[in-house]
């Protein structure tokens, strides 16, 4: 009974991190609006930092020291960098399709373990990984009528950030283990405040959104996304790393695209039969990898 409930926990954990995190998408293509990527980047790590202080100034001195540097790259590559470059990368690419990509996440968890963390790649999740890069590779050539034509760059930005959030979940896993998730989750979102803030400090930031309406908006949709997406959804996301494993965890990604691509649709964003294709190869490629024992 105790092993049912605790399996009812991770589903429900994976739906509502699904719902808040496939939304994302859609709100950093709002917040593109009237802000530009740092000033994205900025204010979701600051908001998300900021909103999870409860959890994280009483709670920081019970961290060992030694763990501290491990937060810290927590905060900052799982965290900071991505922030950065989902926003940048939503420049030039479709919303629905910076989701897509995102679906990404368990096969670098995996490959980042395997090269950074020690992990072994059984021959099953050996093909997962061929057949999710096969479905991503196919993601990066979809013209803007359906076709496979050129190269997409600026979705190779998506990629990199998929690596991070992979990097992340292990080092979670790896190096800080028996500290608790809303420890690591507050403090390393803390240890990004700084970074944010100052860029906003100079960039007068905080003048523009008084006197400019659609920087105003556009900071509104952000807002939201630093503090469900990113404060208290990261606190639950680490909450399920601590009671499942990281590959269980980055199967919130099997949903987020769901999520993403409604969003997309529903803002006007054209979709091809190829995009399907590609996501469908994506998603079977992770299925591989979390059914495959070892």
């Amino acid at each position: 009974m105790s092993k049912l409930s605790t399996e009812v926990k991770i589903w429900l954990m994976l739906i509502i991190l699904a719902l808040i995190w496939g939304s994302s998408f859609i709100l950093i293509k709002k917040g593109l609006i009237a802000l530009n990527p740092l000033q994205i980047a900025s204010l979701r790590v600051v908001s998300a930092g900021l909103v999870l202080l409860p959890w994280s100034v009483p709670n920081i001195l019970k961290i060992p020291k030694e763990r501290f540097r491990f937060i810290f790259l927590v905060g900052v590559i799982g965290n900071l960098i991505p922030a950065f470059l989902f926003a940048y990368s939503q420049q030039f690419i479709k919303s629905s399709l910076a989701g897509m990509l995102n679906g990404l996440t368990p096969l670098f968890t995996m490959l980042i373990g395997a090269m950074l963390f020690s992990d072994t790649i059984s021959k099953g999740k050996f093909w997962g990984m061929l057949i999710g890069l096969i479905g991503s590779s196919a993601l990066l050539f979809v013209g803007s009528e359906g076709q496979l034509g050129q190269f997409n760059t600026y979705a190779l930005l998506v990629i990199l950030a998929t690596m991070c959030y992979g990097t992340g979940i292990n080092i979670i896993k790896a190096k800080l283990q028996g500290v608790k998730s809303t420890f690591t989750s507050s403090t390393a979102l803390l240890f990004t405040v700084p970074f944010g803030l100052s860029y906003l400090l100079f960039d007068g930031f905080f003048i523009d959104v008084f006197t400019d309406k659609d920087v105003l908006i556009s900071s509104f949709y952000i807002l939201l996304l630093g503090i469900f997406g990113t404060g208290f959804a990261v606190m639950l996301f680490y909450k399920l790393v601590e009671i499942s494993n990281p590959l269980m965890a980055s199967s919130v990604t099997y949903l987020i695209p769901i999520i993403a691509v409604m969003w997309g649709v529903f803002d006007g964003e054209k979709l091809f039969l190829m995009h399907f294709i590609s996501l469908a190869i994506i998603i079977f490629g992770v299925y591989l990898i979390n059914r495959s024992k070892g």
